[in-house]
């Protein structure tokens, strides 16, 4: 039997009239089960979320596929997943960059549906991980689609599905309400073993805004209901690296890890702020205005990475809550951190995990060059671990 003619009877046996699940509340277990264990069992529910019904259903192929073939022809489909809590993301994305978790972390559950880019490693060690009938419906081109509904009940239903759960919005389910929309219901009797009834939604839906957090940063596919330049604001990484007197180690921390970064992204120096990663330094124990020291201008220099304008900063307690994470040069500027802001204690970390770098401060070239080199590895380390 051809898979299209496995749709068509799909269809032809989905007779049996279409089930109304009112729930009225998060907290209504017995209809929240019910509606649960329709999706763990393979059947198709009509999901309610604040941009309108999706058509949801268990993240498998025979499952998923025929449904898909009813309204796009080519085969297979890509199809989003949701989710109902935070925990169920790590399994799916087990790697994410800084700043798609800062985004994430201010927006979910929201209206921002976001499309993860996967390096081939990862979609190996997944694939040893995941169902193959169920990677198979969630991954295409190295990528996943993920949606966390800010939907209390469509939540509850999804956890209670004890399943991984995908499906398609429905376009007209948009901008109005599921009694007074026929084309709705007619569209649904035709596909959905049942459909969620919940209290009235909001009467101005969020669309979602469609964010790809791929491997070069992150990039808005779609506006919705937050435009690119708050996307870019909300996710916008500021990286600040502290010594003492900020003319030495931390500047020249600042000239590698700009560089590092334009590299990986694949843009100019000018462009790293625009994709979304402020670099700065500064120092516990000096005054704003001093230049870079000549060796530390020369290194830049050599690394393509100038310091010639470089101007030193002394650290403030702005400037600490203002970085979403802090590399020190050593223990003791870790400790004067944690002083200045306590509370900033989760975002700090020595630069080097092996232990301080050294203060190259009237050394010569190859003291200066040393400490460069320690710090290039250290970083190349550090990013490693936040891209």
């Amino acid at each position: 039997m051809s898979f299209n003619s496995f749709a068509v009877l799909y269809m032809i046996d989905r007779t049996m009239k279409i089930e109304w699940i009112h729930i009225g509340s998060p907290s209504d277990r017995q209809p929240i089960v019910r509606a649960g264990k329709l999706l763990r069992q393979g059947g198709v529910v009509a999901l309610p979320t604040p941009s309108g019904y999706v058509l949801a259903a268990k993240a498998e192929q025979d499952v998923l596929y025929p449904l898909g073939s009813l309204f796009v022809q080519s085969l297979p489909q890509h199809y989003t997943l949701y989710i109902g809590n935070w925990d169920n993301l790590a399994r799916y994305v087990p790697r994410m960059s800084l700043q798609a978790k800062k985004l994430l972390g201010s927006v979910w559950p929201g209206a921002v549906t976001a499309l993860f880019e996967h390096d081939k490693v990862n979609l190996i060690k997944l694939k040893k991980t995941i169902p193959i009938k169920t990677f198979n419906v969630l991954y295409k081109d190295d990528t996943i689609t993920i949606q966390f509904p800010d939907h209390p009940i469509c939540c509850a239903v999804l956890n209670e599905a004890l399943a991984p759960v995908a499906g398609f919005f429905v376009p007209c389910s948009k901008n109005s309400s599921l009694i007074e929309n026929k084309e709705l219901i007619d569209f649904l009797d035709g596909c959905a073993d049942a459909i969620i009834d919940t209290p009235a939604s909001p009467p101005n839906p969020a669309i979602s805004t469609v964010v790809k957090c791929g491997l070069k940063g992150i990039e808005v596919i779609c506006e919705g209901a937050y435009s690119k330049e708050k996307i870019k604001e909300i996710s916008t990484i500021q990286i600040l690296f502290v010594c003492t007197g900020n003319t030495c180690r931390s500047p020249i921390a600042e000239a590698i890890c700009r560089k590092y970064l334009s590299s990986a992204l694949n843009c100019s120096l000018d462009r790293v702020g625009e994709l979304g990663y402020i670099v700065g330094s500064a120092g516990t124990a000096t005054i704003d205005g001093l230049p870079a020291s000549g060796h530390a201008v020369q290194i830049a220099r050599q690394m393509q990475s100038p310091l010639d304008d470089h101007r030193s900063r002394a650290l403030t307690t702005r400037l600490i809550d203002q970085a979403d994470v802090i590399f020190a040069m050593s223990p003791s500027h870790l400790q004067d951190i944690v002083r200045l802001a306590p509370d900033a204690q989760h975002k700090c970390r020595l630069l080097d995990d092996g232990g301080a770098i050294a203060d190259p401060i009237g050394g010569d070239s190859d003291i200066y060059r040393r400490c460069a080199e320690q710090i290039e590895r250290s970083i190349s380390e550090r990013m490693n671990e936040l891209l």
